[in-house]
């Protein structure tokens, strides 16, 4: 039988090593090479965790059928080790939960792996559960999958209608906890760069502004194809090439404002000195940009596990109607933010 061992082997890597990837979702490792290796291998050679053993050795009976679980990064173009941080990680996160739940991993799916998803549908479809990560770019991907895959979960920040099960972190709930903080430190200028079509984290910004009586300008709103590294570096740019100056940038995302940072360091702007930055996330590189970035934390650890729970209870049939699970943020201050002496 396949095992530990065997992946070890395969990785390059000692079977302690291996076991902490595969059982411990919040362990570290000190390669993410390492462990996207790792959780290849065992996909690739049908690997699950020894649970029925671990159930017979306490007085349990074997499971009758064995569940596999698929993830589709619905905002990764390409390449899933290269896409938006903040979903490959949790696409790691939930395919830990799964193994240690006793389930085989299906291969992960991106964007541009769509039709070879609805093709894998086909497969076991009673025995595969599918996991959507972001929000789609096409708002038809999703009843589409829905008709194909008895069982989807989906996962982000963005609510979707009640005809399918989901797992939330609000993203209008981030965006108004990140807003306030700038409010509180005396910000009453502050731009957007990120998507505004279908994406709730614009929608918090305007209605924030609303409520606090701040004039809306375009020339603040700066709209991005991609809540990426490159778009909010070309964001950062097209902001001061109009003739406005704010005080603070509320970024959509993380990734979004690192591009960003490095496009105000080449702007000669100092942070938090000239302009603050705070976005949405809290990936791991967040604590080590320069300042460290003051952002929004998303609990991957919690939607990760309550994906997975979600998903089996569907499948087992302990769970018949629709639920939608929302989780609440947290701001993490660190350094790129500053109180205004002046108002």
């Amino acid at each position: 039988m396949f095992g530990i061992k065997d992946i070890a082997k395969l990785a390059g890597t000692s079977p302690a090593t291996v076991s902490r990837i595969l059982n411990d979702p919040e362990h570290r490792c000190s390669s993410p090479e390492l462990r996207d290796r790792v959780l290849s291998i065992a996909k690739e050679n049908n690997y699950s965790l020894n649970s029925d053993a671990r159930r017979l050795r306490k007085g349990a009976s074997f499971s009758i059928q064995q569940k596999k679980v698929c993830c589709f990064l619905a905002r990764t173009q390409n390449n899933i080790s290269k896409g938006d941080q903040f979903f490959s990680n949790l696409a790691r996160i939930i395919e830990q939960e799964a193994l240690k739940r006793g389930c085989k991993l299906g291969f992960s799916f991106n964007a541009s792996q769509y039709e070879e998803l609805l093709n894998n549908a086909s497969i076991d479809p009673e025995g595969t559960g599918l996991i959507i990560l972001g929000r789609p770019r096409n708002s038809e991907m999703i009843p589409k999958l829905e008709q194909l895959y008895r069982y989807t979960v989906f996962v982000g920040l963005q609510q979707f209608s009640d005809s399918i099960d989901q797992v939330l972190s609000d993203a209008r709930g981030a965006a108004s906890t990140a807003l306030e903080y700038l409010y509180d430190l005396g910000h009453r200028s502050i731009a957007y760069i990120g998507e505004t079509k279908r994406e709730q984290r614009y929608n918090g910004y305007i209605e924030f502004l609303e409520k606090k009586n701040i004039r809306i300008s375009e020339d603040l709103i700066i709209e991005i194809p991609y809540q990426n590294y490159d778009s909010g570096y070309k964001g950062a740019y097209e902001l001061f090439s109009h003739n406005v100056r704010p005080s603070a940038v509320f970024c959509a995302n993380d990734i979004t404002a690192f591009g960003v940072i490095n496009a105000f360091r080449e702007l000669n702007l100092r942070i938090p000195e000239d302009i603050s930055v705070i976005s949405v996330d809290n990936v791991d590189l967040a604590q080590f940009t320069k300042p460290m970035l003051t952002t929004v934390q998303i609990p991957k650890e919690e939607l990760g596990h309550f994906a997975v729970d979600l998903l089996l209870s569907k499948m087992s049939g302990r769970l018949q109607s629709h639920m939608t699970i929302s989780l609440p943020c947290q701001l993490v201050i660190r350094d790129s933010c500053r109180r205004l002496t002046e108002r």
